[in-house]
C-alpha cells in the first residue's frame, strides 16, 4: 500500500479559482503516480566532503590504527573540511576575480605580473635607473637542517612536490611546481656540478583561487612543438590542503602568462598532458577536460560507458600517452543509481583512447583481481608494458603487489610481489595519499615504486623488489619520506627525479647494480642520490608561525618559528637571518607555535 504524505496551508479567501483547482489536480497527479509504485526522484546532493571520508573509512574491513600512522591524509581532510568549512567552486572563483583586479591596479609592483616584468625589463635596460623596490621579502626557509635534526650538509629539504618537467633539448632546464608555493626554475640544473642551483619563482603574481591565498599547483605540460610554451593548471591533487582555481599558459617559458580556458568546477588538478597540434588534456577532481584549441577553451569528457549521464561525478587522476599513440588515464567515480531508492555506488577504472582523448573505453580486469573496493591508481609506461599502483580500500595499507598490462593498458592483470613495501615497519601506508611508480624508458623491466618511508626497485618486471632508500635510513640511502611524483630526466647519463613532501630528490645511478647498505643511523652520497638541490627553494606548506618583540636576549626580534606540513617546526635564529636558515627543533608535522613576547629564549611549539 502506497503511504501519502499531504502538506496543507491556508488559501486566501480572494484566490483566484483556477489556482486552487490547479493545485488540486496537482495533488492528484501526485498520487496517482504514487499509486504506480515508486518513481525516481532526484536523487541526493554528492556527498560532502566529511561524508565521502567516512565512507571510506567504513569500507576498510581493518581498523586503522592512527598510532601505526605516519600521517593520515583522509583523516586531515575531515578535520580541514570540519574546522574551515566546505569551500565552494563559486568563492574560490570569486577569489580568483578579486585578486586579478588587484594585480591590474598593482601589478607593477608585485613580482611575477607582466607589469613588473616590464618594469624590472626597462630598469635594467637603463642600468637600473627606477627599478621597482619589493616592500616584501623572501626571508626562507632557503635553507637549514631537516626535520631529524641530522646535521647532514648533503640533506636540504623544501615543500611538497607536485610536477617536475625537465626540458626536452636542455639538460640544464628544469621546472618544478610545489603543492604551495608556485612554479620554480632553474637554468643551471646539473646533477655533476658542485655549485648551487639557482632557482626563480615564476608565478608569484599569478591570481591565487585558492582558500589559502598560496599558488598552488596541480601540473604542467610543456607543448610538444615547442618548450617554451607552458601549460599550467592550480589546485594541489591531494585532499585537505590547497585548492586553487585557473589554467594559465606562458609563450616565453614562464617569464609572463596568460588566462586560459576555464575547468568547470575544478580546484585539484593531477596531470597535464599536451598533444602534438593543440590538444590539452587535464585531470583533475571533477574530471578530465578535454581542449582542442591550445588551452584556450575546454570540454568535459564523461566515459559513457563507465558512468551514468545523470548524477555522476568522477576524478582524473593519471593520463600516459604511450608511444603506439594511445593514451591510458585512471580514474575514480561517484554516482546514483536507483534500485527502489537511490544508492550510491563508487569504484575506479583505467581507461583508455585511441583518438588523442575524444572518446574514452574501459579497459578490461583479468580474475582473479585482488580487491573489489579500488581507490586511486597511478601509472607508468614502457612501449606496451605498463605498471598500476592502487590503492585497496579494503585494508589500511598497499598491497604487496601491483597491476600490470602488456597490451597497452586494454586487459590489466594482479602480479603479486611479496618483497614489496617489506623493508620497513609501516612501509607501504598512506594510500590515498603517496603514490610513486616510475618504469626505465630503455627496460620495461626495471620499475621504481616509492610510498611513504622507502623507494623499492624491481629488476624482473615488478616480481621482487628491493628497499634503495628509507626515510630514516634504516640500512639504506636517505630520502625523505611521502614520494608523490617522478620523471626522468631527457639526456644521459640517466637521471631519476623523485618529488617528496620534502622536496626534490635525485637518483644519479637509478640502475646501480649494488644497492648501498650501512649498519649506520644516516647515509648520503650525491654522486648516487642528492637532496641539495632544494636550497633556496621556500615553498613549504606553512601550518603557523611565531615571532617575538622581546628585546632580551639581545637579537630576539629576528627569531621566527614556523610549523610545517611533514617539515617539523622550525627555529631561525639571529645567526640565520642572512642565509634564510631554519633548523628543525621538532619533528613530524610541525603545528602551533609561539614565542614569549617579553623572552625570546621561551618558546612553545608541537
Amino acid at each position: 500500500m502506497a503511504r501519502h504524505s499531504f502538506f496543507l496551508g491556508q488559501c486566501a479567501a480572494n484566490e483566484p479559482i483556477w489556482k486552487i483547482f490547479a493545485t488540486l489536480l496537482a495533488l492528484g497527479a501526485s498520487v496517482a503516480a504514487q499509486d504506480k509504485g515508486p518513481q525516481p526522484i532526484k536523487p541526493p546532493e554528492r556527498p560532502s566532503i566529511v561524508e565521502r571520508v567516512e565512507a571510506k573509512k567504513l569500507n576498510a574491513q581493518e581498523q586503522i590504527d592512527p598510532k601505526t600512522l605516519k600521517d593520515d591524509a583522509h583523516a586531515r581532510e575531515k578535520w580541514f573540511a570540519k574546522w574551515f568549512g566546505p569551500i565552494a567552486p563559486g568563492y574560490l572563483s570569486h577569489r580568483q576575480e578579486v585578486a586579478e583586479q588587484e594585480i591590474q591596479k598593482w601589478g607593477s609592483k608585485i613580482p611575477g605580473t607582466p607589469a613588473h616584468y616590464a618594469r624590472v625589463k626597462s630598469s635594467s635596460a637603463n642600468d637600473g635607473a627606477g627599478a621597482a623596490e619589493s616592500v616584501f621579502r623572501n626571508i626562507g626557509p632557503l635553507n637549514g637542517f631537516g626535520q631529524n635534526t641530522v646535521k647532514d650538509l648533503n640533506v636540504i629539504d623544501t615543500g611538497r612536490i607536485t610536477v617536475i618537467l625537465p626540458h626536452p633539448t636542455n639538460a640544464r632546464l628544469l621546472y618544478v611546481g610545489y603543492a604551495g608555493g608556485g612554479l620554480w626554475r632553474c637554468k643551471n640544473a646539473d646533477p655533476a656540478s658542485d655549485q648551487d642551483w639557482v632557482w626563480e619563482s615564476l608565478t608569484d603574481g599569478l591570481p591565487s583561487g585558492g582558500a589559502t591565498g598560496n599558488i598552488s599547483i596541480g601540473s604542467a605540460a610543456f607543448k610538444p612543438e615547442d618548450p617554451n610554451t607552458i601549460y599550467l593548471s592550480l589546485g594541489d591533487p591531494l585532499w585537505g590542503t590547497a585548492e586553487g582555481r585557473g589554467f594559465y599558459i606562458s609563450r616565453d617559458g614562464g617569464d609572463t602568462w596568460t588566462r586560459g580556458g576555464t575547468l568547470g568546477d575544478t580546484s585539484r588538478t593531477k596531470t597535464v598532458l599536451a598533444l602534438p597540434g593543440s590538444i590539452v588534456l587535464v585531470a583533475g577532481n571533477t574530471g578530465i577536460y578535454r581542449s582542442t584549441d591550445g588551452g584556450l577553451s575546454f570540454q568535459l569528457d564523461k566515459p559513457q560507458d563507465l558512468l551514468p549521464p545523470d548524477n555522476s561525478w568522477y576524478t582524473g587522476w593519471d593520463i600516459l600517452k604511450l608511444d603506439n599513440g594511445d593514451l591510458v588515464a585512471s580514474v575514480t567515480y561517484f554516482y546514483w543509481l536507483w534500485q527502489d531508492g537511490w544508492h550510491p555506488v563508487s569504484g575506479s577504472a583505467i581507461l583508455y583512447s585511441t583518438n588523442n582523448g575524444a572518446t574514452w573505453a574501459t579497459a578490461a580486469r583479468n580474475t582473479p583481481f585482488p580487491a573489489s573496493n579500488i581507490g586511486r591508481m597511478s601509472l607508468a609506461a614502457n612501449g606496451k608494458t605498463l605498471y598500476c599502483l592502487f590503492e585497496d580500500r579494503s585494508q589500511s595499507s598497499f598491497r604487496k603487489g601491483l597491476l600490470k598490462s602488456t597490451d597497452y593498458g586494454r586487459t590489466w592483470s594482479y602480479q603479486e610481489a611479496p618483497t614489496l613495501f617489506s623493508y620497513a615497519d609501516g612501509d607501504g601506508g598512506q594510500q590515498g595519499y603517496n603514490h610513486m611508480i616510475a618504469v626505465d624508458p630503455d627496460d620495461p623491466n626495471t620499475v621504481f615504486v616509492g610510498t611513504n618511508l622507502c623507494v623499492y626497485r624491481s629488476k624482473d618486471g615488478g616480481q621482487t623488489f628491493e628497499a634503495m632508500t628509507h626515510w630514516v635510513a634504516h640500512g639504506r640511502m636517505y630520502t625523505h619520506a611521502d614520494v608523490h611524483t617522478a620523471a626522468w630526466a631527457k639526456s644521459e647519463p640517466k637521471t631519476l627525479y623523485l618529488g617528496t613532501d620534502g622536496g626534490l630528490t635525485i637518483f644519479r645511478q637509478p640502475n646501480i647494480e649494488s644497492i648501498p647498505k650501512s649498519n649506520g643511523p644516516m647515509m648520503t652520497d650525491p654522486a648516487i642520490i642528492d637532496n641539495r638541490r632544494n636550497k633556496n627553494i621556500s615553498t613549504q606548506l606553512v601550518y603557523n608561525i611565531a615571532c617575538t618583540t622581546a628585546e632580551t636576549p639581545l637579537g630576539s626580534r629576528s627569531r621566527v618559528m614556523a610549523g610545517f606540513q611533514d617539515l617539523g617546526t622550525r627555529l631561525r635564529l639571529e645567526s640565520g637571518v642572512a642565509t634564510g636558515t631554519f633548523n628543525g627543533v621538532i619533528g613530524g608535522d610541525g603545528f602551533g607555535c609561539l614565542i614569549h613576547a617579553h623572552n625570546g629564549n621561551l618558546m612553545l611549539g608541537s
